[in-house]
């Protein structure tokens, strides 16, 4: 569960705190934690009440086969959306990395279509394919272990390297320093923060595979999981934003290194240590995906190797293409947390409880729920208008914000 939330969507926490001010960045972080926890918790019991094995059914049961067409749908297009982030993210690490190595690149070349070409698709064949075949998600333990370790030592690096950061960027003549900045970016930082906490779909392969599953235990999981999620984000996104302050970029990582430290080796290794926690995230991203793919076209869950390999040959091979042809991935992030990330993790599961509630809607088992996620629900759908917005203006922020600079400025 861990692994399936702390992808790339840390990446970019630190500049919800440039669009929308450090308060209010630390703000949506802890709702975000906050109805992350509720919504799995929300799930977890529904699943034990019913005896249900899945998101599937669960939207079944609540819904009947339209409402588990719809969450199908979205379970789909999210692990596609997300994957091919992962896959943009990774290549632009990689750009980062060698950018930083290779100082006299006159020709551009790491910043071209085929320097993504040679680095995307090997990792694709060599490394996200054989960990996208595997069913079994405990298979997956290892790399999530790894995952927290690069991301820690990443934290690490942020952390022990802002002080050196702010001291060089807090008096800079362009610097701003916001707390509140309430605008229509909100919408962009909310979606921002949404995407980061979802993991609702490695839920129920988790809960399934407990030896003794019962609501106690996954509660103990999804509490653990979420406040790891936590510490990590809040970690980066302060120490990313107070190293740079308006001129922190939307991929955290990407800086320009320090005055007698260039290259800087830490931060190029924490680069490296991002991938591999992207290679985690991949798989537990699409295993769901798969089983959700299956059942929406095939109408059964169970499926030979044959078919396995097939699906999953074709899902790397449409993600890889993507991510190299058109590397947006802010774009990505925003949709896939406004209008994916909301239906799974809020919607679905908020119409699941008061449906198969044994109460009224206006009891408080049912009523405390609407009040809390159905203005979350409002703002995520909300947030899908704005960033389309966004592609067709070509823009990366909605109206006059001469606060923000990209550090090359």
């Amino acid at each position: 569960m861990i692994s399936s939330a702390l992808g790339g969507g840390v990446l970019s926490l630190s500049y919800v705190f440039v669009l929308s001010g450090w308060v209010i960045g630390l703000i949506l972080l802890g709702l975000g934690c906050m109805a992350g926890i509720w919504s799995n918790l929300i799930i977890a019991k529904i699943a034990i009440k019913h005896n249900l094995k899945n998101l599937d059914e669960m939207a079944f049961r609540a819904g009947g086969n339209f409402l588990r067409k719809f969450l199908q749908i979205m379970m789909v297009v999210y692990a596609t959306g997300s994957c091919t982030g992962y896959q943009i993210f990774l290549g632009n690490l990689l750009t980062y990395v060698f950018e930083q190595l290779l100082p006299d690149d006159k020709y551009h070349f790491v910043h071209s279509f085929e320097f993504r070409l040679m680095v995307n698709v090997p990792i694709a064949g060599v490394i996200l394919l054989p960990l996208s075949l595997k069913r079994d998600m405990s298979a997956l333990a290892f790399a999530g272990v790894l995952s927290v370790a690069s991301l820690t030592y990443t934290l690490l690096v942020l952390v022990v390297e802002t002080p050196f950061y702010w001291r060089e960027y807090r008096n800079a003549p362009a610097t701003v320093v916001k707390a509140f900045a309430l605008d229509w970016n909100f919408l962009t930082s909310f979606s921002l923060v949404v995407f980061a906490y979802t993991c609702q779909m490695a839920l129920m392969p988790v809960y399934s595979e407990l030896v003794k599953p019962n609501y106690q235990r996954i509660s103990k999981i999804v509490y653990r999981a979420l406040f790891v999620d936590a510490i990590f984000y809040f970690t980066i996104a302060c120490a990313g934003y107070f190293s740079m302050f308006n001129f922190t970029s939307d991929v955290v990582i990407e800086r320009p290194a320090l005055a007698g430290f260039d290259p800087d080796y830490c931060s190029l290794i924490a680069a490296v240590a991002i991938c591999v926690v992207l290679f985690a995230a991949f798989p537990s991203n699409y295993n769901p995906c798969r089983n959700q793919f299956f059942l929406l076209v095939f109408k059964e869950a169970e499926f030979s190797n044959k078919a396995n390999f097939v699906v999953t040959l074709c899902f790397i091979i449409v993600t890889c293409s993507v991510a190299v042809f058109y590397p947006n991935v802010s774009a990505v992030l925003s949709i896939l947390g406004g209008l994916c990330s909301v239906s799974i993790c809020y919607t679905v599961p908020l119409f699941a409880w008061v449906k198969l509630s044994d109460k009224p809607w206006h009891a408080w088992d049912n009523l405390a729920p609407l009040l809390f996620f159905v203005p979350l629900i409002c703002l995520g759908y909300a947030s899908v208008g704005s960033t389309v917005y966004l592609i067709a203006s070509g823009e990366k922020f909605i109206g006059d914000r001469p606060d923000i600079h990209s550090f090359d400025s």
